[in-house]
């Protein structure tokens, strides 16, 4: 009897070390992996059904839709080449009152690469993709293109309700064919931007006078690097080389960026401007950039939107070059390695500015 109980508990124990053994604990909240179309026909009715952690793996083709993303996913595309979320025909419209094809929204950080959008070719689409209510999109090896008016907006201080901020880290992306602005941080204060290794590059003919391949406005903090930026020409009688009384393209326009932004070795070519400079003392450096063949001007740094006013002045490193530099007063640091080339010479500027505005 002794015996038989002894086996039968040497049998139990054998019988528990034969189950499997997770190393990991289990949780109801595990993150999964949701493939479109295979589990889910569309990218959205995938985000819908999400919980936030998920990855939403979407294989090649072209998915006519308008997705809202509220939520913290990974979407990941089988190549910008090969996965294209093109605007369908009917649009609804954001926060702003406008038109979208992707937005990020509710505080969520959405992780984003191999994707093509698309505004296709009826100009209805106002803005590419927004981040706007404190979400943070990280866009990777991406595409924008197509006719639309800008294509990643981030933050806005024109939200009803009050400004909201947004974050964005866009990398190894092509932005082409904008008609007004290729990606803009809209503010406030909070609103953070990164962008490198990316190309941006304007619509050939664009109805908007003066486009501009990166801007900041209210005060949004900006890390702008290794990127190749151009095509940002006015031909429209509006615009001109005269900066008080006429628009022009900017490559990169920044208007009070926050302490601690930074622009540099981005190469900025073919626009009616390279870069524009505006705003707060001490916001900005900007460092071993190449500008060329920018027609109008290399660079203008001013106090404010107007090079009249004798305010203090953004950080600039790296004004050694003779042409083509603007400016009312001192820059605070002249060091550095920017590269200018093209554009009037910085002697005629200097004197039509006198004898116009003496």
């Amino acid at each position: 009897m002794k015996r038989s109980l002894t086996g039968a508990i040497v049998a139990v124990v054998f019988g528990f070390m034969l189950l499997p053994v997770s190393t990991h604990p289990q949780s109801s909240n595990a993150a999964s992996l949701i493939t479109v179309p295979s589990d889910y026909p569309t990218i959205q009715s995938a985000i819908d059904a999400s919980s936030p952690g998920d990855t939403i793996k979407v294989l090649p083709g072209t998915y006519t839709e308008q997705l809202t993303i509220s939520k913290s996913l990974t979407l990941v595309g089988s190549g910008a080449r090969s996965t294209i979320i093109k605007a369908p025909t009917m649009l609804d419209t954001d926060i702003l009152g406008r038109t979208y094809i992707a937005q990020i929204n509710g505080g969520a950080t959405v992780n984003m690469k191999g994707f093509t959008v698309d505004g296709g070719t009826s100009c209805d689409v106002f803005f590419g993709v927004t981040v706007f209510d404190s979400a943070t999109l990280n866009l990777d090896t991406s595409v924008i293109k197509g006719c639309y008016q800008v294509g990643v907006i981030v933050g806005s201080t024109l939200t009803p309700g009050g400004p909201q901020t947004g974050h964005a880290t866009i990398t190894r992306t092509n932005v082409n064919g904008y008609q007004n602005q290729g990606i803009i941080a809209r503010g406030p204060p909070g609103t953070t931007l990164t962008v490198s290794y990316s190309t941006i590059t304007a619509a050939e003919e664009s109805p908007i006078d003066g486009q501009a391949g990166i801007s900041e406005f209210s005060g949004a903090k900006i890390n702008i690097h290794h990127n190749k930026i151009n095509r940002n020409l006015c031909d429209n009688p509006a615009c001109g080389p005269d900066f008080l009384t006429q628009l022009q393209g900017f490559g990169i326009f920044v208007d009070s960026p926050a302490a601690g932004s930074v622009i540099s070795y981005n190469d900025i070519s073919n626009n009616d401007a390279g870069m524009g400079v505006f705003g707060n003392s001490e916001c900005c450096k900007i460092d071993h950039n190449t500008l060329t063949n920018n027609r109008f001007f290399g660079i203008i740094v001013g106090a404010v939107w107007g090079w009249w006013v004798d305010e203090p002045w953004p950080r600039v490193v790296g004004l050694h070059s003779t042409s083509p530099f603007v400016c009312s007063s001192r820059p605070t640091d002249t060091s550095g390695d920017n590269e200018f080339g093209g554009g009037p010479a910085l002697s005629s500027l200097i004197s039509w500015t006198r004898s116009n505005y003496p």
